[in-house]
């Protein structure tokens, strides 16, 4: 994931501490806090067929319209 991180820096440059991370997936998130990146939220209901999800070591948002 590491690579991920770095590849996305090369094609477009971001302020790890300045950006805005929200995804579904806990790799995905340890991954972007281990990137360096401030803001990481997880979704909380990506699929309105299932449960909601609790991620323990994230914040959680139902819509990424609560974080504006």
């Amino acid at each position: 994931m590491r690579r991920f991180w770095s590849r996305v820096r090369a094609v477009e440059p971001f302020d790890p501490e300045r950006t805005l991370f929200v995804d579904d997936n806990a790799a995905v998130l340890k991954a972007a806090r281990a990137a360096g990146i401030r803001f990481i939220y997880a979704m909380c209901h990506p699929d309105s067929s299932r449960p909601p999800r609790e991620h323990p070591d994230f914040p959680g948002v139902h819509s990424v319209a609560e974080l504006l």
